[in-house]
């Protein structure tokens, strides 16, 4: 008979334990499920800080535990999120409204996705990608498939790869560059081993010079809802009725 070769000789291995992503935590509060770290949070000084008017309010489960979510009342709560290059979006219209209002506006918000009047992006890149959000009309900044993310490096906050970029993201239309040899002066090198610069927003947003915490992340959306500087997009004014 045939010998079976040395790998099938082998004894099988034992079950490898595959790593798995942590499920998410969702909380039923007044029979509606909320993700905890999304849409509630367990501090009220991280819901305030996801705010679009600095504020929040307590939403109790059944179970007597107290989470907080962005804004003053329900009816107008939900963070400012970005997606695609769009900002401020909102799941709730009354959540726009809000913003528009506190931006100084006129307190009226537009549909924008696939289907909308605005018809704008052709689809979303996250799932169902036919979704609807809300966007303020005016007051705070708008940003329609412009909005570019910023990131954090050794306490410097926030950083843009493009002098360009940071410069459409500051209320001035200016930058400051960061880095060996750049218009600050600072820091005398990065931690990445890169002699490179980065720039910043000259104005209009909370800036951080090698002190920003990682525990401090948060939405810079709620930075940018105090400005009241529009964008001037080639989308903008968008053509759509009430």
């Amino acid at each position: 008979s045939r010998g079976l070769s040395a790998s099938r000789d082998r004894p099988p291995p034992p079950n490898r334990q595959q790593q798995r992503s942590r499920p998410k935590k969702i909380v039923t509060v007044s029979g509606m499920d909320y993700e905890v770290g999304k849409e509630v949070y367990r501090t009220v000084s991280e819901a305030k800080y996801r705010s679009i008017d600095g504020q929040a309010h307590v939403m109790q489960t059944v179970e007597g535990v107290d989470y907080y979510m962005p804004g003053a009342a329900h009816s107008t709560s939900g963070p400012a999120i970005q997606l695609d290059g769009y900002f401020p979006l909102f799941v709730r219209e009354a959540a726009a409204q809000w913003a528009s209002q506190v931006g100084g506006g006129d307190g009226l918000a537009m549909q924008v996705g696939p289907f909308t009047t605005y018809g704008k992006p052709k689809k979303w890149s996250l799932s169902p990608t036919t979704q609807v959000y809300y966007m303020p009309v005016d007051g705070p900044t708008l940003y329609f498939g412009t909005y570019v993310v910023p990131f954090a490096l050794d306490g410097y906050y926030p950083l843009y790869n493009q002098q360009s970029d940071a410069e459409h993201m500051s209320t001035d239309g200016a930058a400051l560059s960061f880095g060996p040899e750049s218009s600050e002066g600072h820091p005398a090198w990065w931690t990445t081993g890169q002699r490179i610069l980065y720039y910043m927003p000259n104005n209009g947003h909370t800036q951080y010079f090698g002190n920003y915490a990682p525990e401090e992340k948060g939405p810079y959306e709620t930075i940018l809802l105090a400005t009241a500087r529009q964008n001037t997009s080639t989308d903008w004014p968008p053509t759509f009725s009430f």
